[in-house]
Order: C-alpha cells, then structure tokens, then sequence
C-alpha cells in the first residue's frame, strides 16, 4: 500500500453552505441597500450571486459577516462525511484541509472538525488549495466543488477530483458523487 497526502476542501463538500447563505445573502442589509429585494433562484453556478447584480467585493463582504455570525460552522457536515474521513485517515493516509474561508474563523473552523469527528493533519486557510503538497509526499489527492480549483491542482499534478453540483457540472474533469465515493477511490488507487 502507498500512502497518500490528501486535500478536503469544507464549503460544498463537507458541508453545505449555498442554502444556508443564499437567504443570508439576498437578506443582508448591504445587499437590500443595492439592489432591493429580489425573489430566490437555484444556485446553479458558484457566482450565482452575480446573477442578482451584487458584484465580488459586496459578495466578500457579506460572506465576512456570515462568518462574523459563526454561520460556517453553525451546519453540520453532510450525512457519512466524518465516518468516510476516519476510514481514510485509519488506512494512513494524511489529510490536509484547505478552505477558503476568513482567515479569522481558523480556530472554529478546527473546532468544528474536532467536534463532528472529522480527522485532520493540518488546516490552512487560502484560495491555493495546491499548498498542501509540501505536507507530505506524494500520491497526492484532492475534492472540491469548484471547477477553477480542481483544474489548478490538475495542473500541479494533483489527483484531483470534483464533487458533483449543479455549478461544476458543465467541466470535463473527473467527479464523485460523495465524500464517500473520493474515499473509495483514494483507496483504491493507493491498494
């Protein structure tokens, strides 16, 4: 058996977080003070938000109170999230959590993974999901949600693997249907 050095990604992956921030989003005082009051349509993209008008630094900036809230860490994981990761981690393969959340919900954001089971070797905080490498050695395997990221680790020689939504679901690049499902295939890979 090899092992791996693998990467998690949390929003939309772990966790859900588009239904419960959509409200969050289209109810925020600074997103009604720009564009009024909008009716909810299915977020079909990962810029859904610009559907609506709102451009990327009033988007950023509703995100940052979302966390200011404890919102991030207020949902659960998805059903057999930390059940599929302690599999992973029992089999000696290292886990590697990387998310773009605020710098500032690092702590409860480790937290959150302590206290719903989740194992984890490291946490960092960043847009460049391709830093875990210098965790450890390869093979080296990833799962996200969003197109742009999975494409970047491909390109740093990463196995990277998207999970499938409706705003990845237009890419040509590899995908599984569950944490589960990338866990069973880390696994075989690395037999």
């Amino acid at each position: 058996m090899t092992f791996a050095t693998t990467m998690l990604d949390l929003d939309g992956v772990a966790n859900l977080w588009v239904d419960p921030f959509h409200p969050f989003l289209l109810a925020h005082p600074r997103f009604v003070a720009n564009y009024g009051t909008v009716e909810q349509t299915d977020w079909e993209t990962w810029h859904h938000y610009r559907e609506y008008g709102c451009t990327d630094e009033i988007f950023v900036e509703i995100l940052q109170d979302y966390a200011r809230e404890g919102l991030f860490t207020a949902a659960p994981p998805f059903d057999g999230v930390p059940e599929a990761m302690q599999r992973l981690h029992a089999a000696g393969h290292t886990i590697h959590v990387v998310t773009d959340r605020p710098e500032f919900i690092l702590e409860a954001t480790g937290q959150w993974l302590t206290d719903y089971g989740i194992p984890f070797d490291s946490l960092e905080i960043g847009r460049d999901k391709t830093v875990f490498k210098r965790r450890g050695d390869g093979p080296y395997f990833a799962l996200d949600d969003r197109t742009e990221n999975v494409q970047n680790m491909r390109a740093a020689d990463i196995d990277a693997i998207l999970l499938d939504w409706p705003w990845n679901r237009t890419a040509d690049l590899p995908r599984v249907f569950s944490v589960s499902d990338y866990v069973d295939y880390v696994l075989e890979k690395t037999a």
